[in-house]
């Protein structure tokens, strides 16, 4: 067995033990890979002590995640997001990141290092907080949307950070032969060669290799792309890891875009683990005991800044203000692209060892109190103002029929029940709906139709009915979704905008549509027809027969 894999061995060891524990205890898995690295590392029992052993597969590790964010970096998600992403998202890296900088400045650090600290600091972890907003079924709601566009801004800004921290060092200055153009041109050949090669050649390459129907050489092909790319950027003196999100940027629009994913995810999850061991490993006891107390301090007052600072530009970005400072404390930590940057500018000499190893130690302890955060900013946004989220547990006996939506569709169908009398419980997400309707006396709660704990609460399994009434066709479709899987036996009614829109829902397992466009347009036809003198019971036969024809069936 080869000897540096030998020296190796605690860490893997360390890892397998550490990662479970700190994923059992919400604290993520880069959590867990830091604490093992500093386990094994010189703040621990020093079993590994050359940490650059693993430093070229960390480095693998940044550029296969790089590459990853490219491929997810579609145009059309882009641009539903756009509003997030380049507003609110721009703004808060650029005014958090400026913050931190001019207060690194102020505490006597230079300011290239200082421009590294605050935008390290300005990005927030990706891998947790996606986590959280999927755990919590929020991630369609507009909260939601708001933090992750929050989320896509920041991994956007983390190529150019990445690309440019080398040039703050001393070296990058221009020399006295005044050759930077060359640089430049150089430069700018690399990234043409990198888009004419993923558009002409990568392609194609990847359709000869699965001409025969199988996926063997996807993984050896998205690697050979992933590492060409990377190192036509680097030797133009770039960044590796803007060749390598270059080079998933042109596959995001492929047809094999998702199969490379499948492919290279394994691979990236083993690298980067890798990698943040490698920052536990940088961890000294002598820096740890002697700046301990600023770290905490540092810590806090990250958390602090992030949520004084992004609470009012989410306010302004339509969300309330209960919803704003959740999704800013949500949004307080430190993430991993600020542990890649820090190491980015510790090697290229723009930061001292020591600062690069206080900025990780920063990081880490705000991802191990993100659980923390993201439980008081539950809190806050189910606060709302007073309204209820979840039902009593008293209503899981079920006996009512649900009503999801209640816009003025869902009242409607509520009140027809009403006057029936029949029991219904009633589910939306706008909190101005939700009170509204509770200061009538109705049972109307907060909660999405999407999450299976809230149709739990409202016993959906045991309801007579279902009704989807919202507006939004994919609210409709990812509630329907879900139902279909949670309650099979449970009827469900639903609403479409339009006879085509009905007929796929049914055949998504709607036991019943109602198109909104087909019935305004009968009923138009129905009056119609008696101002022309047709009896009324006939007007409404020839109604119906046109119904039977348009009417959609599961």
């Amino acid at each position: 067995m080869p000897e540096s894999f030998v020296h190796l061995l605690p860490l893997f060891v360390l890892a397998a033990l550490v990662v479970p524990v700190a994923v059992r205890l919400r604290l993520g898995a880069i959590v867990g890979f830091i604490a093992a690295g500093a386990l094994a590392g010189p703040l621990g029992f020093g079993w590994v002590t050359r940490s650059e052993e693993i430093a070229a597969f960390a480095e693998l590790g940044v550029v296969a995640l790089l590459f990853l964010i490219g491929l997810d970096l579609r145009p059309e998600r882009l641009w539903a997001m756009r509003g997030h992403v380049f507003g609110l998202g721009s703004a808060q890296v650029l005014l958090t990141g400026g913050v931190i900088a001019g207060a690194s400045v102020a505490a006597g650090v230079a300011w290239p290092a200082a421009a590294v600290v605050g935008a390290a600091l300005a990005l927030s972890s990706t891998a947790f907080v996606a986590q959280i907003l999927r755990e919590d079924g929020v991630l369609g709601l507009p909260f939601g949307q708001a933090v992750l566009g929050v989320l896509l801004a920041q991994d956007l800004a983390v190529v150019p950070l990445v690309a440019l921290a080398p040039m703050l060092g001393a070296g990058a200055a221009p020399d006295e032969g005044g050759t930077w153009w060359a640089a430049a041109l150089e430069a700018s050949a690399a990234l043409g060669a990198v888009v004419l090669a993923g558009r002409y050649v990568a392609n194609p390459l990847l359709r000869l290799a699965t001409s025969h129907g199988g996926t063997e050489l996807l993984p050896l092909l998205g690697v050979l792309i992933t590492a060409g790319s990377a190192h036509l950027t680097e030797a133009a003196g770039l960044s590796a890891a803007l060749g390598a999100f270059l080079a998933g940027v042109l596959l995001a629009e492929s047809e094999f875009r998702h199969q490379l994913v499948a492919e290279i995810q394994p691979y990236r999850s083993l690298l980067l683990g890798l990698f943040f061991m490698g920052v536990g490993l940088s961890f000294e006891r002598e820096v740890l005991l002697r700046h301990g107390g600023v770290v905490l301090a540092a810590t806090g007052a990250l958390v602090a800044v992030k949520a004084v600072l992004l609470t009012p530009l989410m306010r302004a970005a339509g969300l309330s203000w209960r919803e704003a400072a959740g999704g800013a404390l949500l949004l307080g930590q430190g993430g991993e692209f600020g542990l890649v940057l820090a190491t980015v500018a510790m090697e290229a000499g723009v930061m001292e060892p020591a600062l690069a190893q206080g900025l990780a130690m920063v990081v880490a302890s705000s991802m191990v109190v993100t659980p923390f955060l993201a439980a008081a900013a539950r809190r806050l946004r189910r606060a709302l103002e007073g309204v209820a989220e979840v039902p009593p547990a008293e209503m899981a006996a079920g006996g009512r029929v649900v009503v999801a939506g209640f816009g003025r569709v869902g009242a409607l169908t509520a009140e027809a029940l009403q006057e029936g009398g029949v029991p219904w419980v009633g589910l939306d997400r706008r909190s101005g709906r939700v009170r509204e309707a509770r200061r009538g006396g109705l049972p109307v709660y907060f909660g999405d139709a999407a999450r299976p704990e809230v149709l739990r609460a409202v016993g959906a399994a045991s309801a007579p009915a279902i009704v989807l009434t919202m507006d939004r066709p994919d609210d409709v479709e990812a509630a329907l979704a879900v139902i279909r899987q949670r309650c099979p036996g449970v009827p469900v009614v639903v609403r479409a905008y339009d006879a085509r829109w009905g007929r796929v829902l049914a055949a998504r397992g709607a036991d019943a549509v109602v198109s909104e466009v087909l019935e305004v347009g009968l009923e138009l036809a129905a009056e119609a027809l008696v101002r022309a003198g047709v009896e009324r019971s006939e007007a409404d036969r020839r109604v119906n027969r046109v119904r039977r024809r348009h009417q959609p069936r599961a």
